[in-house]
């Protein structure tokens, strides 16, 4: 409103010293044919024609710095309507720019919530293929151990227990002799060999590669285990001394039902500890390797369809996840990642309206600058 009561002001102002220079001149005009108009009354006319000669030349000062004042205002009039010309051009120029500015920034906007839509796919596509993988997961976590070896593996247990230190014969037969229990057991066994899933641990290094650790070989079991005693007794070892060294001279087998019995409690304590050492994967522990190297392979073929790079490591890493919640870990983080880039998305689309809508009012104004006079 104040600036509607200046721009008001303001032009009558204009108009009234537009209108002043014109007013004077009339005026003028109008007071010299007066003067004329009586002097032409007077007898004397000598004295008629110098009064209003006199009289006529001083009002012609007033109309000559009218004509002045108006010529003034003309060629102001003139340099104001060049330099609004000027002003109109140079906001017309600065409208189009700032709409083509506008323009730009819209249309990035653009390519950007296509980008992110397409980002948005890829991560729900990624998102199936883990859940897919995380059902897998979750049928394996109620096995808790993969079986990946089946061996066939043939082995002999020897074992010779010294029931006495020795002692010294008579020199007729043997200068030394000791008794002793011989075992020998042959295993024929199949034999089952995995991963624990539990002690393995996932590492992601960046988007395209992942560490492993924690791989553990173990012995699952057997499907076959039938052990054969070949040998089961207890013997005495006569050994003479020739040259300085014990040489063994003969060997007699213990038959009495005492030496029977004695062979018989090392046989069955033997077989059991080979049983135990097997139970506990002591035993067959020379197949560690090619177990390692079947889960090396096994995990390649689970991990290979989401990450380019896969590395093995022996030690645990700091920041690792436990193989039975990676897929559920990862695919919860990829929700978040696809819901942020929604709501950036949602951001965007936002200001793209507002953007829109800044276009269109300059757009409207710039339409009525290009239509003013």
């Amino acid at each position: 409103m104040k600036q509607f009561f200046k721009e008001l002001i303001q032009g009558l102002f204009d108009f009234l010293k537009t209108v002043s220079p014109i007013i004077t001149i009339a005026a003028c005009v109008l007071g010299m044919m007066v003067i004329i108009y009586k002097c032409l009354k007077l007898d004397n006319r000598k004295a008629a024609i110098a009064i209003s000669t006199i009289l006529c030349c001083v009002l012609m000062i007033p109309i000559a710095n009218s004509f002045d004042k108006l010529i003034d205002i003309n060629m102001i009039n003139q340099k104001v309507d060049e330099l609004d010309h000027i002003t109109r051009e140079t906001r017309i120029k600065n409208q189009e720019i700032q709409i083509d500015e506008l323009n730009i920034e819209l249309e990035n906007n653009r390519l950007s919530i296509e980008e992110r839509i397409v980002e948005i796919q890829a991560i729900n596509e990624t998102i199936r293929t883990l859940e897919n993988a995380n059902l897998s997961v979750r049928n394996f976590s109620q096995i808790f151990e993969v079986a990946l070896l089946q061996a066939d593996v043939k082995q002999t247990t020897v074992r010779k227990d010294i029931l006495n230190k020795g002692n010294t014969g008579w020199g007729i037969t043997a200068d030394y002799y000791f008794d002793e229990v011989l075992i020998v057991i042959s295993h024929d066994i199949e034999a089952k060999f995995g991963i624990d899933l539990k002690t393995i641990n996932i590492l992601k290094t960046n988007e395209n590669s992942i560490v492993i650790s924690g791989i553990t070989p173990t012995f699952i079991g057997t499907s076959k285990n039938i052990p054969q005693r070949h040998i089961a007794e207890t013997r005495r070892i006569n050994q003479k001394d020739i040259s300085g060294e014990r040489v063994t001279t003969s060997i007699s087998i213990n038959n009495t039902q005492q030496g029977k019995r004695l062979a018989e409690d090392r046989a069955r304590h033997h077989s059991n500890q080979f049983q135990e050492r097997l139970n506990n994967g002591i035993e067959l522990g020379f197949m560690d390797d090619a177990v390692i190297q079947l889960a090396q392979n096994f995990l390649k073929y689970l991990f290979s369809p989401y990450y380019a790079n896969i590395e093995f490591s022996t030690r645990n890493i700091n920041g690792s996840v436990p193989f039975l919640e990676y897929f559920e870990t990862e695919t919860n983080t990829l929700n978040a990642q696809a819901k942020n880039l929604h709501l950036e998305n949602l951001d965007m689309i936002q200001k793209n309206t507002k953007l829109e809508n800044d276009i269109y009012e300059l757009t409207q104004e710039l339409n009525y600058i290009a239509s003013e006079n």
